[in-house]
This record gives structure tokens, C-alpha cells and sequence, in this order.
């Protein structure tokens, strides 16, 4: 059982003050297997009997707290044990976790810890590591090479993407090389069949997590998952929080991770001239929230978001990204960070889009709204020849009827 942890070496002389009498004699870091148990320990006296202790804990920076009270019998000296269950209590995995333990004794004292911090790493393998400016690859497959390569294309997607951002550098980033997909699915902590993941990124962890083998094919991935997940870092920075990066339509979040990607999908030009052809592109107002769950259909939207994206970079300027993320970072919502960041309206963005990305007869789009109705009204049509068909019919045969 392997454990990574800060704030650990402390003595008895360094521990806690005690307060109303109790003091902490021991205060071992956590222990834990990834994905499955985590236990925290601690060992308390006082003048009076121990009555209770509660585990506090959370990833640092977040607010949400979890608790847990360990079972103690009543006693001068308690050594007290909290278990959790991370199939059901799950951790981000690499997110420093921030504790503290909360002690009551029988006479109405308590104490309250100092701080402590461990980081929850997937300990399940022998990580490798290898450092270039700000950025840390860390890999357990491959050799030094397989590292050196990530490590090289991490630090320069880095700056490459952020040339259209123009976010904060984050002080550090970690990525985290899976050898497959099995392997990253379960450190996400993703059951069943779970089609398409192959890369993750915890913006706010500066975290990116892959599914990369080793071999010929290695760099290919390397080139695009990389900056693809990179580009969320950098995007999160700029608008500043994670309410806002939720907020951040869903078409530019992606259409910039896979603009950056440095080998484009050569089929994506393909797909969207026969989802047009067949009249089943995505409108852009529908890509403002999560893509569709449908595999093909979301592989439409990041086609189309990476496109549209190419558009905005073309017509509107690079620098253009950054007064757009700066709307979303300041609450605009879909259609309004476009007006504030572009000067045009959602509507008149997917347009240009139509006629000049994808070619739509200029015409034929300004019919589309209409389509609807015209429908309706071919229906009306068919209906009205069919009823006087019938109608001179049924003249027909009473004028042909004997006598």
C-alpha cells in the first residue's frame, strides 16, 4: 500500500496544542488502495475520557466537506479509525486531499487539528516521471523516449494553445499516461462499457489523465490528445473558475481543443458535408450545452465546433478567443457572449458558417426556417387533390350508373 502525502514527520512535541486537556499523540497520513479503501488515524489522550472523533476531508479548494466519526469506547487514551468505501465516496484521482480531526472528551472539551494534506494518486503503478518547464509527464508504460516525447509536445502545446487563449499560465501542470483505456476508465472511476474515452482533463486540478500505449502509433496520440486536453487548462484559467468554465458553451470549449490538436481528423470535412447533405448538421444553439450521448452525433458536434472555431480564427482574428472567454468568464450566457465577444449575434455566426465553411446556397438557407411550413402546406396540398380526385370520381360513376 503506497501513500503520498505532505505535512507528515510530525513528533508529539509538534502536534496539536492540546486543548481542555486533550492532546494528539499520534497522527500517521492516510492509507489507502485506489479506487477501494481509504483509512484515517489518529491517536488522542486527555484528563478526561474520549468520547468521539470525526474525520473531516475534501479536495483542496473545494467547499464541499465529507465527515466521518470513528467508533470509540470512552477513554482516557482512544486510537481512533474512519474507513471509506471509494467505490461509493469517490476522490479525484491526483486531487490533493485537505484533512482534520475534530475530538470531544467527556467533560465537554475538544481540539481541532491543524491542516493536513495528502495527495490521492493512483497508486496502482510504478509512475515515471519527467519534467519540462511547468509541465510533469508521468507514465508507467513505455520507455524513457515515450516520456521525453509527451513531456516535449505537453510543454509546447502549452504555449501554442495559449497564443489564442491568453489565459494565466497555470504553475504546473501533471499529466498522467494510462497504458489503456480499461486502466483510465477505472481511475475515473467509469464502469461498463464506456465508449470514446481516451483522454480526461480536472481543469481544476491542472490534471490531464490519457490512454496512450506505447509503439508506432504513440506519437499520433501524443500529438493530438495532448494539446486537446491542455487546451481545457488553459481555458478553465481564463474565465477563472468552474462555474464559469460550466457556463463556457460547449461548441468553443471543444471546437479549441480540437482546433489545436496538431493532427487534424481528415474526416471530419466528410462528415459534415453528408450531415448537411442529409439535412442533420447540429444547429449551434444545440451545441451551447453537452453533446449528444450518441456516438456518430458526437462526433458531428466536435466536427462542426472544431470548424466553426476555424471560422471565428479566419474572420474574426485569433485575439478574438480571449474577449469571447472574457464574456463567459463575466456570466454572459450562449448567445450573448457571442454578440459581446464577436459583435454579431449567435444566429448571424452559424450562418456565416453555412454559406461560407460548409457552402449552403445562400437561398436555400433563408428557405430553412420555412421548411416547416412548407411542409404543412405541400400536406394541404396533397390532401385537397386527393378530396377533389374522390369528389369527380364519385360523379364520374353516378353519371355512368344505368337508368
Amino acid at each position: 500500500m503506497v501513500i503520498a502525502a505532505f505535512g507528515w514527520g510530525l513528533t508529539t512535541a509538534r502536534l496539536a496544542a492540546a486543548q481542555a486537556g486533550i492532546a494528539v499523540a499520534a497522527s500517521p497520513p492516510p492509507q489507502y488502495t485506489f479506487g477501494e479503501v481509504l483509512t484515517f488515524q489518529i491517536s488522542v489522550r486527555g484528563a478526561a475520557p474520549i468520547t468521539a472523533a470525526t474525520v473531516f476531508y475534501r479536495p483542496l479548494g473545494r467547499e464541499r466537506t465529507a465527515t466521518g466519526r470513528a467508533e470509540v469506547t470512552a477513554s482516557p487514551e482512544v486510537n481512533a479509525l474512519y474507513t471509506v468505501d471509494l467505490k461509493t465516496h469517490t476522490l479525484p484521482p491526483f486531487a490533493a486531499i485537505e484533512y482534520w480531526w475534530e475530538i470531544r472528551d467527556q467533560a465537554g472539551g475538544h481540539l481541532t487539528t491543524a491542516l493536513q494534506t495528502f495527495v490521492y494518486e493512483d497508486n496502482r503503478f510504478a509512475w515515471q516521471t519527467r519534467t519540462r518547464d511547468r509541465v510533469t509527464v508521468h507514465w508507467y508504460a513505455g520507455d524513457a523516449e515515450f516520456g521525453q516525447t509527451a513531456v516535449d509536445i505537453a510543454s509546447a502545446a502549452l504555449v501554442q494553445a495559449n497564443q489564442d487563449i491568453g489565459a494565466p499560465l497555470p504553475d504546473e501542470v501533471n499529466v498522467y499516461i494510462y497504458a489503456d483505456t480499461q486502466d483510465l476508465r477505472a481511475a475515473l472511476g467509469l464502469a461498463g462499457r464506456v465508449v470514446g474515452i481516451s483522454g480526461h482533463a480536472d481543469p481544476a486540478l491542472g490534471v490531464v489523465m490519457l490512454a496512450v500505449a506505447p509503439g508506432l502509433d504513440a506519437g499520433v496520440s501524443l500529438d493530438n490528445l495532448i494539446p486537446h486536453e491542455i487546451t481545457h487548462l488553459l481555458i478553465y484559467k481564463a474565465v477563472g473558475s468552474s462555474a464559469a468554465y460550466v457556463q463556457t458553451p460547449t461548441w468553443l470549449n471543444e471546437g479549441l481543443a480540437v482546433m489545436n490538436q496538431q493532427r487534424p481528423n481528415p474526416d471530419y470535412p466528410a462528415l459534415i458535408a453528408e450531415a448537411n447533405a442529409s439535412g442533420q448538421l447540429l444547429s449551434l444553439g444545440s451545441l451551447c450545452g453537452p453533446f449528444p450521448t450518441d456516438p456518430a452525433r458526437r462526433e458531428l458536434a466536435y466536427a462542426q465546433s472544431a470548424s466553426v472555431a476555424r471560422l471565428i480564427r479566419e474572420q474574426f482574428g485569433a485575439k478574438t478567443f480571449a474577449a469571447l472567454l472574457a464574456a463567459y468568464a463575466d456570466g454572459a450566457s450562449c448567445e450573448s457572449g457571442v454578440e459581446r465577444g464577436l459583435g454579431v449575434p449567435l444566429a448571424e455566426l452559424e450562418e456565416r458558417w453555412l454559406t461560407e465553411t460548409v457552402q449552403v446556397n445562400p437561398a436555400a438557407l433563408k428557405l430553412r426556417p420555412l421548411a416547416p411550413w412548407l411542409g404543412v402546406a405541400a400536406l394541404v396540398q396533397c390532401s385537397l387533390i386527393f378530396f377533389l380526385t374522390l369528389i369527380l370520381w364519385r360523379r364520374a360513376r353516378r353519371r355512368a350508373a344505368p337508368g
